[in-house]
């Protein structure tokens, strides 16, 4: 079954932005590169902090494993959530919503 095509508007076009939504264009490009950046590299951290259990362990080192484990998991939750949900994304939503908002209200004028 074939995909429908989505025509846009004659009068709206979408390659022409002024220099200054360019600037913020390019600004939220940065933002969510630096996301992505800091997203592989907790994920990266928290893999290779993580133990590897050894099947024949007894159980003290079990539960050890299990704790420095839990710590890993801790610690790159956290990070992710200073980083990216308490900084950087509302950062980015912030400079989306200004952008789409000059977007649409420059269109509707």
């Amino acid at each position: 079954m074939p995909v429908p095509i989505i025509e846009l508007p004659n009068d709206w076009d979408v390659n022409e932005l002024s220099a200054r939504e360019k600037t913020i264009r390019n600004f939220a490009y940065t933002v969510f590169g630096l996301i992505a950046v800091i997203t592989i590299t907790i994920l990266g951290d928290w893999f290779w902090r993580a133990p590897i259990p050894n099947v024949s362990a007894d159980k003290t080192a079990l539960d050890n494993i299990q704790a420095l484990n839990a710590l890993a998991m801790s610690r790159a939750k956290d990070m992710f959530d200073l980083m990216i949900v308490k900084a950087l994304l509302p950062v980015f939503a912030t400079v989306i919503g200004v952008l789409l908002g000059r977007r649409i209200s420059s269109d509707s004028e």
